[in-house]
């Protein structure tokens, strides 16, 4: 085996938490503003909102911290398979986390009256047995909120055509030093990840496109720049970055 894939999943990410990712607070609730916004506001979350929001695959509680600014009275929740993230993110806002993996979490049935997921469930081994705890830990008048990547965006694509890449966020930090690579996430297309979301028992009442990328090690900045001001709002919907997908429960 790979010498890179011989710890633990937990390993892995505990690493990429305490070495890599969101170290810079401040830089990572700017970068990811515009994606939380996009997510707070198609769960049509807003300032006299009530309830109990669970984010799966929390991070570093970036997106529960922004929530509370904007929805204060919502009772918060994250889970995260590093114990970095979560006491991470417990330092940051007001909230209850716990080490635990997205595929079976510790909470009982019709729970939450949202749930989050920004960015999980490509990362689980096994993805459908994650929706189905995101199915199951809902309320039935609940909303979820899933984002997860597209396997066919058009820069994937490319990559593929030109360098034979695999679809990858890629898990190094400016230096270079690799944590995880493909072999960590799985990508499927918009009808791909559609099905698995239905088979797990959610009901997609809308999705969207997300194509707009906070930080790639495959182009340099002014590329990115460009990509983001200008050319993300071409891309064609089943060519996008990601999508967001509003769910209920069935």
């Amino acid at each position: 085996m790979n010498k890179l894939f011989s710890p633990s999943r937990r390993d892995i990410y505990n690493q990429w938490h305490k070495e890599i990712y969101q170290i810079d607070i401040a830089h990572s609730l700017k970068a990811q503003a515009p994606l939380n916004k996009e997510i707070i506001k198609q769960i049509k979350i807003d300032k006299n909102s009530s309830g109990k929001l669970l984010d799966v695959a929390c991070g570093k509680g970036i997106f529960l911290k922004q929530l509370h600014e904007k929805a204060p009275n919502i009772n918060l929740y994250g889970v995260d398979v590093s114990i970095v993230a979560v006491d991470e993110a417990s330092k940051i806002v007001a909230g209850s986390f716990f080490e635990e993996r997205g595929e079976k979490l510790h909470f009982s049935k019709n729970y939450f009256d949202y749930v989050v997921s920004s960015g999980g469930l490509e990362y689980y081994d096994d993805a459908l047995k994650g929706a189905k705890e995101i199915a199951r830990v809902l309320k039935k008048n609940g909303r979820a909120a899933i984002f997860v990547p597209n396997l066919m965006f058009l820069g994937y694509v490319w990559l593929a055509f030109k360098n034979g890449t695999m679809p990858t966020h890629g898990g190094s930090g400016g230096s270079g030093k690799l944590v995880y690579d493909y072999n960590s996430e799985h990508f499927y297309t918009y009808s791909g990840w559609r099905d698995i979301l239905e088979t797990a028992g959610l009901h997609i009442e809308k999705s969207t496109q997300y194509s707009y990328i906070g930080s790639t090690r495959f182009v340099n900045r002014f590329v990115l720049w460009l990509y983001n001001r200008f050319f993300y709002k071409l891309i064609p919907f089943y060519l996008s970055y990601s999508f967001v997908y509003i769910c209920r429960k069935k």
